[in-house]
């Protein structure tokens, strides 16, 4: 899959899912930077708040980041209020969540610096377990760097 903003008929858990953040553009102009992902990194439910990254390759502040396959576990949600969470890939490697601030509308956290975005997942009040509909693709792909093509293995 990729990067979307669905349409309200098919938003999924909310229609908020559905709104366009200023989030969508920064994560946007991320990718136009050359951070993004080259191959896999798909975000897919697990088990309770636990979302599965699949493996992959990105590309972060110019450099070849591996994604490893594994899990990234959504923090508690609110009691109240539904939030927006980002997963992302850091330069490291490492899979995280970046949580959004819970409110009536919530709105996307600020793109993590130094990382690719991977998915946007909406976290409703009161939520023990994150849905497939719940997860947003935010993979944006790009091209790897000159110098990855050039010692590439044909």
């Amino acid at each position: 899959m990729a990067f979307g903003i669905p349409n309200q008929a098919d938003a999924g858990a909310s229609a908020l899912q559905s709104a366009v953040d200023a989030g969508d553009f920064d994560i946007l102009v991320e990718a136009y930077n050359g951070d993004g992902v080259i191959s896999g990194g798909a975000v897919t439910t697990s088990c309770g708040l636990s979302l599965a990254v699949a493996s992959g390759v990105a590309m972060v502040n110019g450099a070849r980041v591996t994604i490893g396959s594994g899990t990234v576990t959504i923090s508690t949600a609110d009691a109240c209020n539904p939030r927006i969470d980002l997963v992302h890939v850091t330069c490291g490697g490492t899979k995280s969540e970046a949580a959004g601030t819970a409110a009536a509308v919530p709105v996307y956290p600020a793109v993590p610096a130094n990382s690719a975005v991977l998915a946007a997942v909406f976290v409703p009040a009161a939520d023990t377990s994150i849905s497939t509909a719940q997860i947003t693709d935010c993979l944006l792909y790009t091209s790897p760097s000159p110098r990855d093509l050039s010692t590439a293995r044909m």
